[in-house]
């Protein structure tokens, strides 16, 4: 009878252990999402925000991409290929924060950040030069997702980095 007891006091510890165990691992599990997103972010925002300091520390890279901009036709085919290459490499990224959004392991707000850089740029003749030579090499989802936006008309202040000053 004693050990009829205990074995069924071992069960209940032996029980409450798991319990406690999976409550641990759900918590664990909860913490490297957070860490896992927090991790994607600050990827994600680090090469952009490297991308956007070289190319502002450059003087001839700077001026080369304000001119693709406003008119890339009026540049060399090698500044046209470096503005071209350099700009796909900037919209990998965008296109990882898109699908870091989708699978909800990066923050929206930062995709929409982006969305709103994109936006800005997507009335340049630049813009449009480079997407239209460059938006078979996305995976469909994202070219979907940049092209929902490239018709509308949104105005922002952003838009002003992208116009002609008048001479």
């Amino acid at each position: 009878m004693k050990l009829k007891k205990l074995s069924k006091i071992a069960e209940i510890i032996s029980s409450l252990g798991i319990i406690i165990s999976i409550i641990y691992a759900a918590f664990q599990f909860n913490e490297n999402t957070k860490a896992l997103r927090s991790s994607n972010a600050n990827n994600i925002i680090s090469s952009i925000t490297n991308w956007y300091a070289e190319l502002a520390n450059n003087k001839q890279s700077s001026e080369i991409y304000y001119q693709f901009f406003i008119d890339p036709e009026v540049l060399s085919s090698e500044e046209k290929f470096q503005c071209v290459l350099n700009l796909h490499a900037l919209m990998l990224n965008f296109q990882n924060a898109y699908y870091f959004d989708e699978d909800e392991t990066i923050d929206s707000r930062i995709n929409n950040s982006i969305a709103n850089i994109m936006n800005a740029a997507k009335d340049s003749e630049g813009f449009k030069y480079y997407w239209g030579m460059r938006e078979e090499s996305f995976a469909s989802e994202f070219k979907n997702y940049v092209n929902s936006f490239l018709d509308k008309k949104i105005e922002t202040n952003m838009n002003k980095i992208y116009q002609r000053e008048n001479y």
